[in-house]
């Protein structure tokens, strides 16, 4: 057994109430990191966003990046970790019980680094994120994260801090309808100079996070060894009513594209619907998007603190690309945008 909480072994895991019964101090540390300030990370401070279905790892000794992290959780998780013996530090956005992510994180984190398969590795875990939603999306991510740590053998995770389920939801209420449960917290980010973890939103969820938000697959997006954004050349399918989705309302969004519309932020329709456009404007992304195939890789400016694509003038512009297409073209976008 090598889950830790505060040098006890957990032995094995029901659900997240039973968890903190058994461990009060870990229920109380929880609380009082949730009863903190939200800070705004804006894009001066030298961080790396990861959004959902992405990873990021930064070494403590990063000469360009000081804070890594990420939001928009509502079902999903953000776990925040620092590996022991190297000192770095790790932030997986996690958004599905159907697979072990932390775990492909763990195999991403010892081959990043360099660590020996046989050496018995310790990380600190933070878990932000999850609420009790009505349909028990998150209680099914906590239940994957929690047995795999319970389970792994090679590693040692000391569990800080569970800001969910109970611990990160608010009761709303609307005028003539039936009150309903909220996430708390949406975000959470780490100084990987100072080692604070902390309740975080972020300025801007860039670079280009209309294109990896059409990405359905893990990847890591950020490592200090290069100090590089990559986002990886992947295809997408292209929804043939993309278009039509543009035209939709903001409540039809949510019903059809959210594990909890009740309490998404307030941009994720326009995220939504800025993924549509990118399907009509890029319908062939390996030949646009991520020209001949190649990964989008984006260096930091450090005058501006924006992310700035290498080679930008190696990659053909959306309107080029889409005269020759006959299902979706420039002109049917605007179409559709000016209904």
């Amino acid at each position: 057994m090598v889950l830790k909480i505060n040098g006890r072994e957990v032995e094995s895991f029901e659900n997240l109430q039973t968890l903190l019964s058994a461990f009060p101090e870990l229920e109380r540390e929880s609380i009082a990191w949730r009863d903190r300030e939200i800070k705004t990370v804006y894009r001066h401070d030298k961080y790396v966003y990861i959004g959902q279905r992405e990873m990021g790892l930064l070494y403590e000794n990063d000469e360009k990046i000081e804070i890594i992290g990420s939001e928009d959780a509502t079902t999903c998780h953000i776990i925040v970790l620092k590996e022991h013996s190297t000192s770095t530090w790790g932030v997986i956005h996690i958004d599905t019980e159907r697979e072990n992510q932390l775990k492909k994180m763990m195999t991403t984190l010892i081959a990043d680094r360099n660590l020996g398969t046989g050496d018995q590795l310790g990380c600190d875990v933070y878990i932000i994120g999850g609420y009790n939603d009505e349909r028990s999306t998150s209680a099914g991510i906590t239940n994957v994260i929690m047995k795999y740590m319970i389970s792994e053998s090679d590693i040692t995770f000391d569990l800080k801090i569970v800001c969910a389920g109970d611990i990160n939801t608010k009761t709303m209420s609307r005028p003539r309808r039936l009150d309903y449960p909220a996430p708390i917290h949406y975000g959470a980010a780490v100084n990987a100079r100072t080692g604070q973890v902390f309740p975080a939103k972020f300025d801007v969820h860039g670079p280009d996070k209309d294109i990896r938000g059409l990405k359905h697959f893990l990847s890591l997006i950020y490592s200090s060894k290069t100090g590089k954004v990559t986002i990886p050349a992947f295809e997408y399918d292209v929804i043939s009513s993309a278009h039509l989705w543009l035209e939709q309302s903001d409540e039809f969004i949510l019903e059809h594209m959210s594990t909890s519309p009740k309490v998404e932020p307030e941009h994720f329709c326009n995220d939504m619907r800025n993924t549509f456009k990118r399907m009509i404007t890029d319908p062939e992304p390996l030949k646009t998007v991520f020209k001949n195939s190649q990964d989008r890789v984006y260096r930091l400016n450090d005058d501006t603190g924006e992310w700035e694509l290498e080679n930008a003038d190696l990659f053909e512009t959306s309107e080029r690309a889409n005269q020759s297409h006959t299902t979706f073209t420039v002109k049917d976008f605007i179409h559709s945008v000016k209904k």
